[in-house]
């Protein structure tokens, strides 16, 4: 007859069983990478392009490989690169770009801020303007903070501060994030109002279509070095 565990052996066990489980957990699973193809044509991951009044602009969407890695389960990311070829001044707000959903949803492009409150970087929330109310189909309400790994890109590094004036011949180029969640949408398009800066006349509008591509994985993070001496 087998003799009872004494409780501090019993939690130990149940201990280990568990870390083991949670590390095997670990290494089969991979947040989802939602990937899109420009509509005009094109391979996944490829940027779009367009021109309305002297402006040309460049976007890619979806494909986040940073942290955190579900983020594309609550915002979508649009890579952008906008040219002012024209001899206007051009001001470019969050208002100003804005990205639009099959399923009749849209969101504005998102400051910093607003997306770390978002995504649980940051406790308090921005000015009441944002975050926006989510029509149906996007996120809800910020999920808790996690830890953050130092070794990945991460949305607070690599939000495209807006509101800037943009010269003739400048560039103005980086990520923006939308508040739609990338792996619910089958089609999005991104929709760029051009806007003189001083007098507020609209000059143009760019529009590019993205089709979905298919879901991925994201690949695991490299393991950290260890310390020196080791």
């Amino acid at each position: 007859m087998d003799r009872p565990r004494p409780p501090r052996a019993a939690a130990l066990a149940c201990a280990a069983a568990l870390a083991c489980a949670a590390a095997l957990a670990g290494c089969g699973h991979a947040a989802p990478v939602t990937r899109f193809r420009p509509a005009a044509g094109g391979a996944p991951g490829d940027a779009a392009s367009g021109e309305a009044a002297g402006a040309r602009l460049l976007a890619r969407a979806g494909g986040w490989h940073g942290w955190p890695a579900d983020l594309e389960e609550r915002l979508t990311p649009v890579w952008i690169r906008l040219e002012n070829r024209s001899p206007r001044v051009l001001r470019v707000g969050y208002e100003d770009l804005r990205l639009e959903t099959g399923d009749g949803g849209a969101s504005i492009a998102l400051p910093p801020e607003a997306v770390s409150y978002l995504l649980g970087l940051k406790a308090q929330a921005p000015s009441p303007a944002f975050p926006p109310s989510a029509p149906p189909g996007l996120v809800g309400a910020p999920p808790a903070a996690a830890a953050r790994p130092s070794s990945l890109p991460t949305p607070e590094a690599d939000a495209l501060p807006l509101d800037a004036q943009l010269p003739p011949g400048g560039t103005l180029e980086g990520t923006v994030f939308f508040r739609a969640a990338a792996t619910r949408l089958e089609r999005i398009e991104l929709r760029a109002e051009l806007v003189e800066d001083g007098t507020g006349e609209r000059l143009g509008r760019i529009r590019l279509a993205f089709d979905r591509a298919g879901p991925g994985a994201t690949p695991p993070p490299a393991p950290a070095a260890p310390p020196p001496g080791r």
